[in-house]
């Protein structure tokens, strides 16, 4: 008998940390966000309302959201912004333009430096991102011209100051 009031003690006691440590609700799109605002050069704060503690960053300035709450556009260009586009960027899945335009990355004249994660690269080959305009900044590795590997990416606007080999 004393063994099955242990067991009933036992299960009363999971039970009741499971509630508390019922599971927080992430949203990955506002992780990748504040990331790359983490990581970014704002002389102009213009990413200030870009706010972790937000359910969705739907609520930010410079982003733009569908219906069902994803982010679809992000608007950071001509802002000063300097910096790199981090890994989680690839976390938007539905994002659809970086930039004013649909359907375009447009991270021209940020002084933005490293590589353009695969992440990015991802978005282009899932056929999210057709426009990827990085003219004017550091950023390092290279592209194929004339869309030789068949991605849904239709233009690449390279860097003018980048050597050719």
């Amino acid at each position: 008998m004393a063994s099955q009031s242990h067991l009933y003690v036992l299960f009363v006691i999971v039970v009741g940390v499971a509630a508390f440590a019922a599971p927080v609700k992430c949203n990955m799109e506002v992780d990748a966000l504040y990331t790359w605002r983490t990581t970014l050069s704002d002389p102009n704060n213009v990413l200030q309302s870009w706010d972790p503690t937000l359910v969705n960053p739907c609520t930010w300035f410079h982003v733009t959201c569908n219906s069902e709450n994803s982010v679809i556009r992000v608007s950071v260009y001509k802002n000063n912004i300097s910096g790199s586009i981090p890994s989680e960027i690839g976390n938007l899945k539905k994002l659809i333009s970086l930039g004013l335009f649909n359907n375009q990355l447009r991270l021209n004249n940020n002084n933005l430096t490293g590589r353009i994660p695969r992440e990015v690269i991802q978005l282009i080959i899932n056929g999210s991102l057709r426009i990827l305009n990085v003219a004017n900044n550091s950023l390092a590795g290279t592209m194929r011209a004339k869309n030789s590997t068949g991605y849904a990416i239709t233009s690449v606007i390279q860097d003018p100051r980048a050597r050719k080999y």
